[in-house]
């Protein structure tokens, strides 16, 4: 499961995934990816 998306790191994402981490888990997901939570160094 890819546990970010383009403005992740605009937010507290990491901490609203941990509140929804045992819905995830009784729906069948049992890895989830979070890369660095840091603004990108591309201009966009």
């Amino acid at each position: 499961f890819q546990g970010f998306n383009w403005e992740s790191w605009r937010r507290e994402w990491y901490k609203e995934l941990a509140v929804k981490a045992a819905d995830l888990s009784q729906s069948g997901i049992t890895a989830v990816w979070f890369p660095p939570p840091t603004e990108s160094v591309a201009p966009q």
